[in-house]
C-alpha cells in the first residue's frame, strides 16, 4: 500500500514546509513500522505465515524444516500437525486408537476424579505401544496422568490350558505372548 505520513495530517497542516520535510524524514521509519505490524497480523493465521512465523510455529510444534520445503509446504505441515492434535476429546482419541490398534486392540479408562487415563494395548498390537505413547504425549492434556502399558495375559486366559501344556513355557512367555 502507498501510505504517506503526510496524508494522516489535517489539510491545513500539510502546507507548511517544515511539516513536509519532517514527513519525508519519518516516511522510511513509518514504512518499516507498517510492514512489521502487517507481518505481525499475518503471522496470526496459518495460511498467511511468513518465514519468521513458520520458524516460530515449527519451533513450538517441534517440526523439522527441511531445506526443500517451500513456504506453502511449511504452512501445510504446520496446519497438519495442528489438525492432528485438536480437538482434545475422548471420542477423537478413541478414533485414532482404533486406527493404530484396531477396534478391539486396546482398552481405555478415564478416571476424572484422580486425573488419570489408563490405556492398555492388547498383546496382538504390542508393536504399536510406542506409537500409542507418542500419540498420548501429543494429545492428552498435561494435567492428566497417563498410564499406558500392555494388557498382559492373566490367569483367566490361561485357565483352559492344562498344567502339562503350560509347563513348556517360561513365566515371561506365558505373560507376554499371545495365547491361541
Amino acid at each position: 500500500m502507498d501510505r504517506q505520513v503526510i496524508d494522516y495530517l489535517p489539510e491545513w497542516l500539510r502546507e507548511f514546509r517544515e511539516i513536509k520535510i519532517l514527513c519525508e524524514k519519518y516516511q522510511p521509519q513509518m514504512d518499516k513500522l507498517w510492514n512489521a505490524v502487517e507481518s505481525l497480523w499475518n503471522n496470526n493465521f496459518i495460511l498467511s505465515l511468513d518465514e519468521h512465523g513458520c520458524e516460530r510455529w515449527e519451533k513450538i510444534l517441534n517440526l523439522k524444516n527441511k531445506g526443500m520445503y517451500t513456504l506453502q509446504d511449511r504452512r501445510k505441515n504446520i496446519a497438519g500437525r495442528l489438525a492432528e492434535q485438536r480437538p482434545y476429546t475422548f471420542k477423537k482419541l478413541c478414533m485414532i486408537l482404533d486406527v493404530l490398534c484396531g477396534k478391539d486392540g486396546y482398552t481405555i479408562e478415564l478416571f476424572p476424579e484422580i486425573y488419570t487415563i489408563r490405556i492398555k494395548v492388547m498383546l496382538t498390537s504390542k508393536n504399536m505401544l510406542n506409537d500409542v505413547k507418542a500419540l498420548l504425549d501429543r494429545m492428552i492434556p498435561a494435567n492428566l496422568v497417563v498410564d499406558a502399558d500392555l494388557m498382559y495375559n492373566v490367569y483367566g486366559l490361561l485357565r483352559p490350558y492344562t498344567y502339562k501344556e503350560l509347563k513348556a513355557y517360561t513365566y515371561k512367555k506365558l505373560r507376554e505372548e499371545v495365547m491361541k
